[in-house]
């Protein structure tokens, strides 16, 4: 027969992430091959329909609020270590004066 540009002419069975949520943190940083690399995926994966996209961008941002969470967690309990340490100092300053 004849053989299209695209290579595969079925998708497999396992699909990955149209978005991953690395890509969705390289937009969301400002850089700008990031949002071009998905408006790139949304087109590819276009005739899947809105929903699919859709989702697939919603997945995404839960994977990714799912990763600031942890950050933020893991900071706050940094902040919180560091505050204590350092209060301790002053107590120690203080009660040599």
């Amino acid at each position: 027969g004849t053989g299209g540009e695209d290579g595969t002419a079925q998708q497999p069975p396992q699909q990955e992430a149209v978005v991953s949520p690395e890509l969705l943190v390289d937009a969301l940083s400002g850089h700008e091959d990031g949002l071009l690399a998905i408006a790139e995926r949304l087109m590819e994966h276009y005739d899947a329909g809105y929903d699919a996209m859709g989702e697939a961008i919603i997945d995404a941002f839960a994977d990714v609020q799912k990763l600031f969470q942890h950050v933020v967690e893991a900071a706050h309990m940094e902040g919180a270590a560091f505050e204590a340490s350092r209060r301790e100092e002053e107590m120690k300053q203080l009660k040599k004066q």
